[in-house]
């Protein structure tokens, strides 16, 4: 999708078509940082790191949101630019048919991530997936752009290369926030709850819950009181969210 980008992009000067090329280019890339952050996730596990390198995965998906945030930094740049100093868009109806085509491509590889994602609770899935399905958005404005630029003027073009740059700004200061949460640890509330009511469930009086995640795998460490049926807990809960279950008693 690169190349047919790129090629469409020089050749009808339109800079909406050559920045989606960029972000295409950008999004290759990213695909291989995230194979090797998983591939360290998965493979390295040992007596130091049980649960593998999975802090790796979340840093891949860290710096893959940062690189989304650059590359929509850059189009904001060159569509302020293109604005100021306007320059003719050469439309060709084979191009238009060539950037639509595109759009279908990138659908599905959102679907298919976005599957692979459920089967295994990985930011780095996650971003792709919800990357590819904004990235259709930005084809879908890129080819409207270029079909209007026709008939609207030299500064179409321009307006459209900025609206899709805050389009992608957005999308990544999103992800970035969700990243570097993960990354910094923090708790997930909702799983700590779920967790606590289970504790109760199952017998216990108190039950104090904090989340733990390393790539694709959580860590639940509960300090309870009272006497409940501990391997119940941990059997529910494995069912409920996947998570390995550490009993303390206070």
């Amino acid at each position: 999708m690169f190349g047919v980008k790129l090629y469409s992009g020089l050749a009808t000067a339109s800079l909406c078509i050559y920045t989606d090329a960029i972000n295409n280019l950008f999004d290759a890339l990213s695909c291989l940082l995230a194979v090797g952050g998983i591939r360290l996730a998965v493979s390295a596990k040992s007596r130091a790191y049980p649960d593998g390198l999975g802090r790796a995965e979340d840093l891949a998906g860290f710096l893959m949101a940062v690189s989304v945030a650059i590359t929509g930094a850059y189009f904001a740049y060159r569509a302020m630019d293109r604005f100021l100093y306007p320059r003719p868009v050469n439309y060709q109806l084979f191009h238009a048919v060539l950037l639509g085509a595109t759009v279908p491509v990138k659908l599905a590889v959102g679907l298919a991530f976005r599957r692979l994602s459920r089967r295994r609770d990985s930011l780095i899935l996650k971003t792709i997936s919800t990357d590819s399905f904004s990235d259709c958005g930005v084809t879908v404005m890129t080819l409207l752009s270029f079909v209007l630029s026709e008939y609207s003027g030299l500064r179409a073009d321009a307006v459209f290369g900025l609206a899709v740059s805050v389009l992608i700004i957005v999308n990544a200061a999103r992800l970035v926030k969700a990243s570097a949460e993960r990354l910094l640890g923090k708790n997930d509330v909702a799983l700590n709850e779920t967790a606590e009511e289970t504790l109760l469930s199952c017998g216990f009086t108190g039950a104090e819950v904090r989340s733990y995640a390393s790539g694709g795998a959580v860590t639940l460490a509960a300090a309870v009181t009272g006497e409940g049926d501990e391997a119940a807990a941990r059997r529910l809960i494995q069912e409920k969210t996947g998570a390995d279950l550490f009993l303390s008693r206070r």
